[in-house]
């Protein structure tokens, strides 16, 4: 786009030529400028949703390595919780004191009521807790692994509500961690977690990345629009040219015409002359005179311009030498400005064709 909006408006400023009407001039102008607008315009908002992207990419994939660590996290206190679960099941299965012989360490009635208020009331909470903090951080890892497939910003905060209620949960649970160096793990991690829901988190740039793909979509389609209208000027423009080019090729024929009728009808003439002065130019020793002039019109006909011409006397044939000179000149005119003409149809095809 850098090298070919500058080429389309050098293209249409290059359109001068007084043969282009300027209505058609102006609306080609004012149609490539809003073009040029709309594609830069669009390459703008491309390159912006390919910066956010990489930011966003980048942003989860440090999500990613937490949810990670967090899932370690988990799955470790969850497997201390069942250890000790089945540590408390094992003390409740040990044999009953009336049944089992004296002094071999059985637990009394009192330690058995006790162990099974522990299992109800804590063992099997702790193991429940633990493992609500397993799902919810594989809750947590799914929406942000999911993130790129939300193409809509109803999906977008439907899933970001979603989010924050998981990580409300989270931190319930991470509240639940009976080691205090895991709870303060899980709390760095709870909070980079909640950075994705800042307002430079990966839901606020996967939310500006929809709204520039819905500015790309509609600037592609005003880019379509103009295009279109653009190459229907510029069609009327090859028409208009194509008109003038013939127009142009019409007048170049007519004046070669006229030209050559011009040529004929002198030369008639000057072999009227020649027979009428006859006898008068060999009294006089003219005949050379009236050979040189018949040369000099067979030379200006033949499309030879440099022949020399003697104007010199007062008889006859120095009026019709000054006639052919005149004619000569005229001639040579004439063909200056047939080549002008050429010129400026070559010029005007060069600008329909660029």
């Amino acid at each position: 786009l850098g090298v070919d909006v500058p080429l389309v408006r050098d293209r249409l400023a290059a359109l001068r030529s007084p043969h282009v009407e300027a209505a058609l001039r102006e609306r080609l102008q004012s149609t490539g400028d809003r073009l040029a607008a709309g594609l830069e315009g669009m390459s703008a908002a491309i390159a912006e949703r390919l910066r956010l992207r990489a930011a966003r990419v980048e942003r989860i994939d440090a999500l990613r390595k937490a949810i990670d660590a967090l899932d370690e996290l988990a799955r470790i206190h969850a497997d201390n919780a069942t250890a000790q679960l089945v540590a408390t099941l094992t003390t409740l299965l040990q044999p009953d004191p009336g049944l089992g012989a004296p002094g071999q360490g059985a637990p009394s009635l009192a330690e058995r009521e006790a162990t099974r208020e522990r299992v109800l009331d804590l063992d099997i909470d702790s193991l429940e807790r633990m493992h609500e903090l397993e799902l919810t951080v594989h809750a947590l890892g799914f929406l942000v692994g999911r993130l790129d497939e939300l193409d809509s910003n109803a999906r977008l905060q439907a899933a970001r509500a979603e989010f924050a209620e998981h990580l409300a949960l989270l931190a319930r649970r991470l509240a639940d961690i009976p080691d205090p160096g895991g709870r303060e793990q899980g709390r760095q991690v709870h909070q980079l977690l909640a950075s994705a829901l800042e307002d430079e988190g990966a839901f606020a740039l996967r939310a500006r990345e929809l709204a520039l793909r819905a500015q790309v979509e509609t600037l592609q389609g005003v880019v379509g629009e103009l295009t279109t209208e653009l190459d229907a000027l510029a069609g009327e423009l090859i028409h208009r040219g194509g008109r003038i080019l013939a127009a142009a090729g019409s007048a170049a024929e007519r004046s070669a015409t006229s030209g050559l009728i011009a040529f004929g009808v002198i030369a008639a003439a000057l072999l009227l002359v020649t027979l009428g002065v006859t006898v008068h130019a060999l009294r006089r020793h003219t005949l050379g005179r009236l050979r040189a002039l018949e040369e000099a019109t067979l030379a200006l006909a033949s499309g030879r311009r440099e022949v020399a011409i003697d104007t010199t006397g007062d008889d006859e044939l120095a009026s019709l030498a000054v006639a052919l000179e005149r004619f000569r000149a005229n001639a040579i005119e004439r063909d200056r400005l047939a080549e002008a003409l050429r010129g400026q149809q070559q010029e005007l095809e060069n600008q329909v064709l660029a």
